[in-house]
């Protein structure tokens, strides 16, 4: 062989050379970014999860604050009816249960009761 064939093998062997390690760069540049993809996808998915059983809870907590804003207008527009039994304690679950209202169990309930605030007595 001649120089001149020999020389344009050596430049075609470096430019392979060069393009190989090209391809291999470019395949771990696209294996990094897909990899980060996937992270943020699986975020994404994950802060979707939050979204949806905070508007889950905020929907439970709506309908117990209208449950209570019925009961409290029906305790105002009819007071000598529902003076019966205090409401305690609410309870429900986050799952989505019904709202029980439980009544508080007194026996003697008085009719005046004075309240002290700040050292002056006032009658309820």
């Amino acid at each position: 062989m001649s120089e001149n064939t020999k020389s344009k093998m050596n430049v075609w062997a470096v430019l392979f050379v060069i393009a190989l390690i090209v391809i291999c760069g470019m395949g771990i540049y696209i294996y990094k970014i897909s990899a980060e993809k996937q992270i943020e996808i699986d975020k994404t998915e994950s802060l979707n999860n939050q979204i949806t059983h905070l508007q889950a809870r905020s929907d439970i907590l709506e309908d117990t604050l209208n449950k209570i804003s019925v009961m409290i207008n029906e305790v105002m527009t009819n007071p000598t009816e529902n003076t019966q039994e205090p409401v305690q304690e609410i309870s429900g679950e986050e799952s989505g249960e019904e709202v029980v209202v439980e009544p508080v169990e007194s026996e003697n309930v008085e009719e005046n009761v004075e309240i002290e605030n700040s050292g002056e007595e006032v009658e309820v």
